[in-house]
């Protein structure tokens, strides 16, 4: 609530975290519908940061290795699991592209597979076979993966959802009994 409404006192007021702007002018209806507003207003961010910082408590309990992007391959979320298995803290990986984070070899030959997100949705498969994943120290882990595609509301696409686990162990036992 002001006296002041000079442009460059509004501009000032604005840059503070505020809910609104009301001028001492404004009749007491005005005055009351602004208050209730802003206190709607606040209730609501609260609500949402309160969601927001759910959403990222569950995605740091997954026991699985999760990695989201956008709908350009930009890598927009990734849990501590992830972070673990691909040798890359999150902060090193924000909006770079999967394919640069998520290198995946051929568990016999050893190559380097070639855009294995963008295959598994194109073909609608998913990423459900065994692959070497390579990490940024070079050490390779036998992983079982799935991809998923993310969508809006409306059904567009937004990006993908990655999960995987390491299966190096349960790898390494099955081989010895095959053998």
């Amino acid at each position: 609530l002001s006296s002041r409404t000079e442009k460059d006192i509004v501009e000032k007021t604005e840059g503070v975290t505020s809910f609104g702007f009301v001028s001492k002018s404004s009749s007491i209806i005005a005055i009351n519908a602004s208050i209730k507003m802003a206190f709607k207003l606040y209730e609501a961010n609260l609500r949402l940061e309160r969601e927001k910082e759910e959403l990222r408590t569950l995605l740091q309990s997954i026991g699985d290795a999760v990695i989201a992007t956008d709908n350009e391959w930009k890598i927009i979320r990734m849990n501590p699991i992830a972070e673990n298995l691909t040798g890359w803290k999150f902060s090193e990986v924000f909006g770079k592209s999967i394919e640069e984070i998520f290198r995946l070899l051929d568990s016999k030959t050893k190559k380097l597979i070639q855009q294995p997100t963008l295959l598994s949705l194109q073909n609608s498969t998913g990423l459900s076979n065994h692959f070497l994943l390579l990490a940024k120290n070079g050490i390779e882990y036998q992983i079982a993966a799935s991809c998923s595609p993310i969508r809006d509301v409306s059904g567009n696409f937004t990006g993908i959802v990655l999960v995987f686990r390491d299966i190096s162990q349960e790898f390494e036992i099955l081989r010895k009994i095959e053998t």
